[in-house]
């Protein structure tokens, strides 16, 4: 073995990015290597590196691609918001996907239907989140004080969404989040 490096007979294994193969991986790749269905090449670094192709390290009982958790694991893995879940969240969600079809316990649909509506909230984004905190409590309070004050279009207000933005933009909340970024 190399010194401080993971290293497959002899040899130094880092992977296309650069770090150093981690020992779980390095299990299939000395597979991979020993039956030849593999090519690898030596990098500036003088270590060998096997091409992202045949390293595929997947579980081959993968989830059911069309599935509406499937697409939401990946839109949230996507847009980077996959990792704001715990640990255990994304874990029901991972095992879920490997293991069950078609969930059928009410416990288990309400447990991933809270991880969805989380997901989503995740998705929308920091401005939907505080149109539905901030703006549209405001827009329902300033419809009602218009229509008391015998405004009949009013009523219309509380469910105008460029209003619920610019009342959102409008606020102190919003002014003082945006000023930190």
């Amino acid at each position: 073995m190399l010194e401080g490096k993971s290293a497959i007979d002899g040899f130094s294994v880092v992977s296309a990015g650069g770090a150093s193969l981690k020992s779980g991986r390095l299990v299939k790749v000395a597979k991979l290597l020993r039956s030849a269905k593999t090519l690898w090449r030596r990098g500036c670094s003088g270590g060998f590196s096997p091409r992202k192709s045949d390293l595929n390290f997947a579980p081959s009982a993968g989830p059911a691609f069309d599935s509406v958790l499937a697409k939401i694991k990946r839109e949230a893995m996507r847009r980077k918001v996959w990792f704001r879940l715990s640990k255990v969240e994304r874990a029901l969600v991972d095992l879920t996907l490997k293991c069950v079809k078609q969930p059928r316990s009410p416990r288990l649909i309400d447990v991933l239907a809270s991880i969805i509506v989380k997901v989503k909230a995740f998705l929308a984004g920091q401005l939907q989140w505080l149109m539905g905190q901030v703006g549209k409590p405001l827009a329902m309070k300033l419809s009602k004080i218009a229509e008391s004050w015998g405004n009949k279009e009013a009523r219309k207000w509380a469910e105008d969404v460029s209003f619920i933005r610019f009342l959102t933009v409008m606020d102190k909340t919003f002014q003082s989040l945006a000023w930190r970024h």
